[in-house]
């Protein structure tokens, strides 16, 4: 299954999620014993509402799905025991397979594409706004035992620059944690101010070419900034003969991958957004702040976050790091 699948499907889920009550509970990438042979089978979501099952199986490809699926599906829901089955295709269904899937009873929902001329005409664009703390000038300094001087030059500074800079290394990542956090406690505005920071750590907290660091330093010209998405398009979830106005949910997509608001139309929405797949600019950290502004009154259901809060895109080189030594 590729990750891509997986999106789809968790797609989905957050779909019944708002339209199933309260009671449902709904599980993705279910197992469930097979009742003839024992073996688990995998079910892409489950719903049990009301000591009732539901069967939920998921397709994203590029073309129609056709009457085999639906011939397959209709095999699952026998011998699993299922009351209830419904396929979803993101790409939708050929007429066999529509008109199969109605003489079997299995349910089909599909997602419609919204036109730029419709989303605009509906007014109804959702806008995004992610808080940044944005740096000019950003300058690095790692301290070092006194004791050490001697041993690191030009050449083992780059050899130590290099180091802090790749992802095994986690010394920035909790730097920048710390820088955040400091920069909370800042009033920045919006016009570049000058901060410095130093911090000192245990011995061997974190390691570099074997030698312990003392301490760092983080100075830069600081100022608070932002991210701004409208919606750049729009899923309908529905049954293949439903018009477009009378679908019951969307998903709003934006030009990231990893933020969308699905909604269960004029009612409550949800919200997940992968923190980690949003195109930082270079010498940012995100503040933590997300703020999400409708056109119409929406009650959120949920905020779901995946991924990593500290990200960051810091740009330091030769010119802007420096090593010092301190006395214990």
């Amino acid at each position: 299954m590729t990750t891509q699948s997986d999106n789809f499907e968790k797609q989905i889920k957050r779909i019944k999620e708002l339209l199933e009550s309260s009671e449902a509970e709904i599980i993705w990438d279910d197992k469930i014993a097979d009742p003839d042979t024992g073996q688990l089978r995998q079910i892409d979501i489950t719903i049990r509402k009301d000591g009732k099952v539901t069967h939920v199986e998921c397709r994203k490809r590029g073309s129609k799905q056709d009457v085999m699926w639906i011939e397959e599906l209709v095999g699952r829901k026998d011998s699993l025991g299922a009351d209830k089955m419904i396929a979803v295709s993101a790409s939708g269904f050929t007429g066999p397979a529509i008109l199969k899937a109605k003489a079997k009873g299995i349910f089909l929902r599909d997602l419609q594409t919204v036109t730029e001329e419709e989303i605009q005409s509906w007014g109804n664009k959702s806008t995004i706004r992610l808080g940044l703390y944005r740096y000019l000038n950003p300058k690095l300094e790692l301290f070092f035992d006194q004791t050490l001087m001697g041993k690191i030059d030009s050449s083992e500074q780059e050899n130590i620059l290099a180091e802090i800079l790749s992802t095994d290394n986690p010394i920035l990542s909790d730097l920048l944690k710390l820088l955040r956090e400091h920069l909370r406690k800042t009033k920045l505005t919006d016009k570049p101010a000058n901060i410095k920071m130093r911090v000192f750590f245990e011995p061997n907290t974190y390691l570099v070419g074997g030698m312990s660091i003392a301490g760092a330093g983080v100075e830069g010209d600081f100022f608070n900034d932002q991210l701004i998405y409208e919606t750049a398009s729009v899923l309908l979830y529905g049954a293949p003969h439903e018009l477009k106005n009378d679908r019951c949910a969307n998903i709003e997509l934006f030009d990231f991958e990893g933020f969308e608001i699905t909604n269960k139309f004029k009612k409550s929405c949800c919200i997940c957004v992968d923190i980690s797949s949003i195109p930082f600019p270079k010498n940012s950290i995100f503040n933590g702040r997300l703020i999400v502004n409708f056109t119409e009154e929406r009650a959120i259901k949920r905020i779901e976050t995946v991924g990593m809060l500290d990200q960051s895109q810091f740009s330091i080189g030769k010119g802007t790091f420096n090593v010092g030594f301190v006395s214990e």
